[in-house]
């Protein structure tokens, strides 16, 4: 195969054919990979786990009423569709 490789790169060369050149980009993991047989529970304790946030300016009330009573018997459409059969 090597002759082929030869000749066909002379016969590139000789049509003016240029050959390109390629960029090659390594990109990195942010984190390393975890060793082979971790437990999803060891890996789970190295998520950062942030407090509650009380003050994000967050409320409720900005986006109207949570549940309706579409059929007004007492339950909201929450407690309706998920108790319906």
């Amino acid at each position: 195969m090597a002759g082929l490789a030869t000749a066909t790169a002379a016969a590139a060369q000789a049509a003016g054919v240029v050959p390109q050149t390629t960029t090659t980009i390594t990109y990195t993991a942010p984190n390393p990979e975890p060793a082979y047989g971790t437990e999803a529970a060891a890996l789970l304790e190295t998520i950062p786990v942030k407090g509650r946030a009380l003050n994000t300016g967050y409320d409720r009330s900005q986006f109207g009423p949570a549940w309706l009573d579409a059929d007004e018997n007492g339950c909201d459409t929450a407690t309706t569709c998920s108790t319906a059969t």
